[in-house]
């Protein structure tokens, strides 16, 4: 059991309780990731853009699963576009040949959090670990930018999860 998970977590829970939990980790991968050199499923998928309209990042592209006319699951984590998560239902419109997000149809009850490390040392890939031994995934923009789904059934309480990252030095995690 990881070392940290079993500090944070005494106030809530016995330590078998949630070493219990920890034993029923997520067996099925993260939604519906798109993984290089699968040809054959990126067929499957379409690129969706989220217009942010900003410095310097004027919009975001996700690939995204058709679900009906206009209707896209998010098969990826956004980094930049607030209030979005993987899973999420989009209602599109088609801006010369461009998917554009108008609103979200549904939602998935995913959550998302942007991690940005001070540097991409091991601490960094240790905490990354731990929040996949509790059910999260991620995705990495850059070494330092990581986007985590935090799923609705999450292993243990959220606040946890909170105290957990809040815990962390200044020197592994910024913000």
């Amino acid at each position: 059991m990881p070392t940290r998970w079993a500090t944070t977590i005494n106030a809530c829970a016995t330590f078998d309780q949630f070493s219990g939990l920890l034993a029923r980790k997520r067996s099925r991968a993260p939604y519906s990731r798109v993984r290089k050199g699968n040809q054959r499923a990126m067929n499957n998928y379409v690129k969706v853009r989220f217009d942010l309209g900003g410095d310097p990042i004027g919009g975001e592209t996700l690939w995204a699963e058709p679900v009906n006319m206009m209707v896209y699951r998010l098969a990826n984590i956004p980094f930049h576009a607030t209030g979005y998560a993987e899973g999420d239902l989009v209602a599109c419109r088609d801006e010369a040949g461009t998917l554009t997000v108008m609103r979200l149809a549904q939602s998935s009850g995913n959550g998302t959090l942007r991690l940005l490390f001070a540097d991409s040392t091991s601490e960094a890939e240790g905490v990354l670990q731990e929040l996949a031994s509790v059910g999260c995934c991620y995705e990495r923009a850059s070494r330092q930018l990581i986007a985590v789904t935090i799923p609705p059934n999450l292993m243990v309480p959220f606040s946890q999860l909170a105290n957990y990252l809040n815990s962390l030095s200044d020197t592994i995690l910024i913000g």
